[in-house]
C-alpha cells in the first residue's frame, strides 16, 4: 500500500478486471483503476457489519494531492455521504417492495 500521489495514480497500469489500490496513510481512501482506464478516488468504511464503498470522484477532476490537502472535505462528510447513501438505498428499497 503506497501513499497516493497524483504521479502514483497516474502510473496505475490498466488490466483486465477493475482493481483498487489503498492509501498508506488515509484509513479507507483508495482508488479503483477501471478496464477503460477510469480511475475513481473511493472511500471504503465498515457499517453494521458490511464493507460499503463510496465514490469520491474521477481523477484528473481533482487530483490525490488537491483532495489531501482540501480543508473543505473531511472524513465527516464521507459519513454524510455515506449517511445519504443508506438514505437512498432504504427508499429504492421500500418503492421496490411496495411494487
Amino acid at each position: 500500500m503506497p501513499k497516493l500521489t497524483k504521479r502514483a495514480v497516474e502510473a496505475l497500469p490498466v488490466e483486465a478486471k477493475d482493481y483498487f489500490v489503498w492509501d498508506s496513510q488515509i484509513a479507507g481512501f483508495g482508488v479503483r483503476v477501471m478496464p477503460s482506464g477510469a480511475k475513481t478516488y473511493q472511500a471504503q468504511y465498515r457499517k453494521g457489519g458490511r464493507t460499503r464503498r463510496v465514490s469520491i470522484g474521477r481523477h484528473g477532476k481533482i487530483t490525490v494531492d488537491e483532495w489531501r490537502n482540501s480543508n473543505s472535505f473531511h472524513h465527516s462528510d464521507l459519513l454524510n455521504i455515506s449517511k445519504c447513501a443508506e438514505r437512498a438505498e432504504i427508499w429504492i428499497g421500500r418503492q421496490t417492495n411496495a411494487r
